[in-house]
């Protein structure tokens, strides 16, 4: 099994017309028809149901899928890290706001925000009464979350990996209040960060929001850039107005309120 066959696979499984894919991919139908059943092969099940001509994507081949989905994903975001930091090194960007913060010596990090992450359940939702839960609890839920390229889904499926389960995300979005309202409808729940509902997104309609016992469902935002490089005025200016800003726009989220606590 390689990244070719998973991504011929994830167009299969997208279009479920094994000819329209093949003229998608710019390969023969017949090879691409070997490639799939070596996979289903490989696998030990298969992927997809079969009527004549006609193919749909079977209940091994949804969960395949969304492992699938998740491991280009993972790619795509280790491209974006490796950029930044290699940015960073090349002396592309003097800084980059980041989570979590760069455990290497050759960078300075600031915290900037140290803030808990909950979880956001329909005001009707079996957990909606509790004080407190563990993440675990919501392991069977349908998920809503910020589309791929944003750094708090990242978040999500690292906290749902280290609590023992892949989240089921069936809808994504690029805005805070929308997710916020599409949960309270009772479309699925969300893990959110703290400042999202204690300084800012609060919709009319707004879900029930529940502290996490997890020991991982606390998060640090930083700032970070290379401690040997010389940084210019108008960086150094720079970083003092990005700590002044978080001081003053989330006072109970900064590094002197978590000293203090």
């Amino acid at each position: 099994m390689d990244l070719l066959q998973l991504k011929y696979f994830q167009v299969v499984a997208r279009l479920e017309h094994m000819t329209r894919a093949a003229e998608e991919l710019h390969i023969s139908q017949p090879s691409l028809s070997k490639m799939i059943s070596r996979l289903e092969k490989h696998l030990g099940v298969p992927l997809f149901d079969r009527h004549g001509k006609q193919i749909r994507l079977n209940r091994f081949g949804k969960i395949f899928l969304n492992r699938v989905d998740r491991v280009f994903a993972e790619l795509e975001e280790g491209q974006y890290e490796l950029a930044d930091l290699t940015g960073l090194e090349r002396g592309e960007a003097d800084l980059i706001i980041t989570h979590p913060l760069i455990r290497d010596p050759k960078f300075k990090n600031v915290p900037l925000l140290h803030e808990k992450m909950f979880l956001a359940v329909p005001p009707n939702h079996r957990l909606a009464n509790q004080k407190k839960v563990w993440l675990r609890d919501a392991a069977e839920e349908t998920y809503i979350s910020l589309v791929m390229s944003y750094e708090l889904t990242q978040t999500t499926l690292d906290m749902c990996q280290d609590s023992g389960f892949v989240p089921n995300i069936a809808f994504e979005c690029n805005d805070a209040e929308v997710i916020l309202r599409m949960v309270h409808n009772g479309l699925g729940v969300a893990l959110i960060p703290q400042h999202w509902w204690k300084h800012g997104y609060m919709p009319k309609d707004s879900p029930v929001y529940l502290p996490l016992e997890d020991r991982h469902s606390q998060r640090i935002i930083g700032l970070s850039w290379v401690e040997s490089r010389y940084i210019t005025l108008a960086a150094r200016e720079l970083i003092r107005f990005t700590i002044d800003y978080f001081e003053h726009t989330y006072p109970s989220l900064t590094e002197k309120s978590a000293n203090q606590a």
